[in-house]
């Protein structure tokens, strides 16, 4: 049973009557319940004074008696650890710091270097706002000032009525302000005696790669993680435990791997800390499909299923009841179970008007609708959750030890929608894309609570905490594509246009040598005759160098009229861009990734290329990512894989070519498109063509528009790439089990 919780912004003094008011509303408006947040709260009574907490006790005590959930937000404001600023009048020297790069010198540096490209460097505290999240007493500091108050001052009967304590992006302070100039890493000296001895000589290599890199990024992101999780996290777990209250609320940096790494470490493990995990999703529309899964995936695999989003905030003031429910079932059908609802301005006044609008459900124009569409939401998600039968296991250690501290500078730190394709984004898009759909049937953890929680069951079915699997996908390693190397020269093609804009029997046609000429023949789609080379009659289509120059002009009749008839010219060569047309030279073996430039556009053989690879043990499924073709196989000696092709460009391997450097090849088959065109439609590779886009004449197939034109000069291929990696991946499937929760 789905639920939903008014997001209760209390921004300006406790009155009595209007408090009432409200959360009798919210009830009218089809709430479940509400979080009740100081938010710019002006302290009126004081935060967390006697008559503050006389009045919440009775506002609680109005919540049940009404028969609303009662939720208590940890702070005023956010995010959560401070204590409203407490902590750190009582320890002034507890403030947050973080590690930042400097190019220039300072006399504050911690470590001095020298950087790969010569230059100095040095990296430096930099103090940021907020508690040093890796004091070891600054997590049981924090409930003692703020728990333990609403503990021993709320009236006994309120205390027991409260549900929830949610905290609020607790982090690392790697976000946190200011921002760094170049780069920065989460840093205290608490983290830094937790590294162990000769830490602090490896920190420089958190930015820029060397010997040892790829040891010490995991270290540092795993001890930071932990340490997170003991100092915050676990006490607060503890705490809400001893006095039968849920954990919940979300962490900073959650929407995908990349985004978490130097905010948290890996959400996978924050979240089953949580009783009831959760996550932020804002905005009107659905975002990517990684988080809630994940988090959804945390609470079934260690908690009791229940999960929550804050969801909806900055929506804007247009949004109408469509985007809600649409927004609402996208993180239901996900797995989400409980809807906070962000946010409820407790006071409406200009600076709560622009405070993440809009202020749901009582400042809406459409607010008398709002029962009807939460309704409607609970109806669609009432039915048995669906079978999920797949574990997928993340690869966060993989992403660690390419992840280098510069890269967060270059993400979106609102919600990671933006982030750099560097070695470790590109993984991380190949993730993002794994998990994208509407209806997942699988679940999510990381590679580190795998191998430590992870198990076979006796029946053959894969289990981890609660759930329990018939399949298994492990993602291992990538290997960043290497220098592809052609295997053979095919017979490339290279498309002889004539420029008539008429059928007709006689043609003419151009090709100009990039270099010296080479044997090569003509292929003609059509019955010709009268073929003259450079004024030269030719008695067969074989070409030897010495019958062509550096120019040449072909010449031939077609036994009927026709537009442009298909002639190619064909040869051991490549096909290159030249003044408005292409040109034959010579074949580079070692191309880049793009094939069409470099040398191949007009192909309709597959290519073969060669490299020699080290898969990591355990690969037994290899995908192709960043790869453009019709269809691909990968081969090892004798033999050759199943082909493959888009979405999954995924390929099986026996496990005899894994673990040690083999020589593989790749074939790479091209699309039709490249070899017949219609190269100059405006819409290129378009999902009609019929005879009259292939010769540039209008008809039902084109844009509506008059003045569009079908055809022009320039040229219109398919992509033809090699991939940018392959992305390994053990998978196993065994067993009946059926992805529901073990009893």
């Amino acid at each position: 049973m789905v639920r939903f919780y008014a997001f209760w912004a209390i921004n300006d003094r406790l009155d009595r009557e209007r408090l009432f008011t409200q959360l009798a509303r919210f009830r009218e408006h089809g709430l479940d319940g509400v979080v009740f947040q100081p938010r710019n709260y002006p302290g009126i009574p004081p935060y967390l004074g006697p008559e503050y907490l006389a009045l919440l006790s009775d506002l609680i005590l109005e919540a049940r008696r009404l028969g609303l959930r009662f939720w208590l937000y940890d702070e005023n404001g956010w995010p959560s650890g401070t204590a409203n600023g407490e902590i750190l009048k009582l320890h002034p020297d507890w403030g947050a710091r973080r590690l930042d790069l400097s190019r220039r010198r300072r006399d504050d540096a911690l470590v001095e270097f020298t950087a790969p490209d010569g230059g100095y460097a040095c990296l430096y505290w930099q103090p940021v706002s907020g508690v040093d999240p890796f004091q070891p007493e600054g997590g049981r500091l924090f409930l003692e000032l703020v728990h333990e108050r609403y503990r021993r001052g709320l009236k006994p009967e309120a205390f027991e009525q409260i549900e929830a304590f949610f905290a609020d992006e607790p982090e690392s302070g790697a976000t946190w302000e200011p921002q760094p100039e170049l780069a920065g890493v989460a840093g205290s000296s608490c983290l830094l005696a937790a590294l162990g001895a000769g830490a602090r000589e490896k920190l420089p290599l958190l930015f820029f790669d060397g010997p040892g890199a790829a040891e010490f990024r995991v270290h540092f992101y795993e001890t930071m993680n932990d340490l997170l999780i003991e100092n915050f996290f676990t006490p607060y777990r503890a705490w809400c435990r001893r006095y039968g209250k849920e954990f919940t609320g979300h962490i900073k940096g959650e929407e995908h791997p990349c985004f978490q790494l130097p905010v948290v470490g890996s959400n996978s493990r924050i979240q089953q800390a949580f009783t009831l995990p959760g996550m932020d999703a804002l905005e009107r529309f659905p975002g990517n499909d990684f988080f809630p899964v994940q988090v959804a995936s945390a609470a079934r695999q260690f908690g009791s299923g229940r999960c929550l989003a804050e969801a909806f905030g900055g929506a804007g003031w247009g949004a109408q009841p469509e985007d809600l429910e649409r927004y609402l079932l996208w993180l239901g059908r996900h797995g989400v179970t409980d809807f906070v609802l962000h946010l409820a301005q407790y006071r409406l006044d200009t600076p709560a008007i622009r405070d993440w609008p809009p202020s749901q459900p009582l400042a809406l124009p459409w607010r008398e609708a709002y029962a009807e569409v939460l309704a409607r939401v609970r109806q669609a998600l009432s039915g048995p959750e669906p079978e999920r039968p797949r574990l997928v296991v993340l690869p966060y250690r993989a992403l660690m030890r390419r992840y280098t501290a510069g890269e967060l500078a270059q993400t979106n730190i609102h919600d990671g929608d933006h982030f750099p394709l560097s070695a470790a984004g590109r993984l991380n898009a190949e993730l993002l894309a794994f998990a994208a759909g509407e209806a997942p049937d699988f679940e999510l953890t990381d590679d580190r609570t795998w191998a430590e929680r992870g198990e076979r069951a006796p029946d053959g079915r894969f289990r981890l905490g609660k759930r329990v699997y018939r399949e298994l996908i492990r993602f291992l390693e990538v290997v960043e594509t290497p220098a592809w190397e052609l295997a053979e020269v095919p017979d490339n093609a290279l498309l002889l246009e004539s420029a008539g804009r008429r059928a007709v029997r006689r043609h003419r046609v151009r090709w100009r040598w990039r270099t010296r000429a080479q044997a090569c023949r003509l292929e003609f789609a059509d019955e010709v005759s009268g073929l003259r080379l450079n004024g030269t009659p030719l008695s067969g289509p074989e070409l030897t160098p010495e019958q062509q120059t550096r120019e040449n002009v072909l010449e031939f009749t077609t036994a009927r009229p026709l537009f442009r008839p298909f002639v190619y010219l064909r040869g051991a060569f490549g096909v290159y861009p030249a003044a408005g047309g292409f040109e034959p030279g010579p074949v580079t073996r070692r191309p880049g990734a793009d094939l069409v430039a470099a040398g191949w556009p007009f192909l309709d053989v597959p290519l073969r290329f060669r490299a020699r690879l080290t898969l990591p043990p355990e690969t037994n499924r290899v995908r192709l990512s960043g790869v453009a073709a019709a269809a691909a196989r990968i081969g090892c000696g004798e033999w050759r894989s199943a082909w493959c092709w888009g979405p999954a460009w995924t390929v099986t391997l026996p496990s005899e070519f894994v673990g040690r450097e083999e020589a593989f090849e790749l074939e790479l088959a091209p699309s039709g498109f490249n070899h017949f065109g219609p190269h100059h439609y405006v819409r290129g590779d378009a999902p009609l063509i019929s005879p009259d886009q292939m010769v540039g004449r209008r008809n039902f197939a084109d844009p509506e528009e008059p003045s569009t034109r079908t055809w022009d000069r320039a040229w219109r291929f398919v992509p033809f790439r090699l991939p940018r990696m392959l992305v390994c991946r053990g998978d196993e499937n065994q067993g009946e089990g059926d992805g529901t929760q073990l009893r």
